[in-house]
């Protein structure tokens, strides 16, 4: 069961469903090009499936939530200027190849209750926004291969912050 809410003006999308939500659009493009500063929001039960399906807004904010489920991107998210939530309560988050995200100045918040997964060739971009990232369990940048882990790059753009990583023990 999913139930599809906006607003009175049309500017906030909120969908909901008990169990799964999986993006199958049209096209593959979900591009909100009608408002400037819309929120949408996606709270699934369970898993939420990104399915190839590129998520575009145009300063809003895009929040993907789920309860007990894992949330698994295989797609852009890129919002222009907007913030992005992704939070997998008890579960994982994946970036699979090809899921990067792009917030051009929005804030970027991941957190997972489980392994929060970064793949290889994954670029998570907020521009001069803030970064943050919490795993339940592991931080896993980079997929391993064979018996080896393959190497991963983190650039920062802006010499302005300092970087903690709790994980790592040390500031950048």
């Amino acid at each position: 069961w999913a139930d599809i809410f906006a607003d009175h003006n049309g500017s906030n999308i909120v969908v909901e469903a008990d169990l799964d939500v999986n993006f199958q659009l049209s096209g593959g493009l979900l591009d909100f090009t009608n408002f400037n500063t819309e929120t949408f929001t996606v709270h699934a039960g369970r898993d939420i499936n990104q399915n190839g399906n590129t998520i575009v807004t145009h300063g809003g904010n895009v929040s993907l939530l789920s309860d007990t489920g894992n949330i698994n991107l295989n797609a852009p998210i890129r919002t222009h200027g907007g913030d992005v939530d992704i939070q997998a309560t008890e579960g994982q988050v994946v970036h699979l190849s090809g899921a990067s995200v792009t917030t051009q100045g929005g804030h970027f918040r991941g957190k997972s209750g489980g392994d929060y997964i970064v793949d290889n060739g994954v670029t998570i971009d907020s521009g001069n926004g803030i970064l943050d990232i919490f795993a339940g369990n592991n931080l896993i940048l980079g997929t391993p291969q064979g018996s080896s882990l393959t190497n991963f790059r983190i650039t920062y753009l802006s010499a302005e912050r300092s970087y903690h990583f709790l994980e790592f023990g040390y500031y950048f």
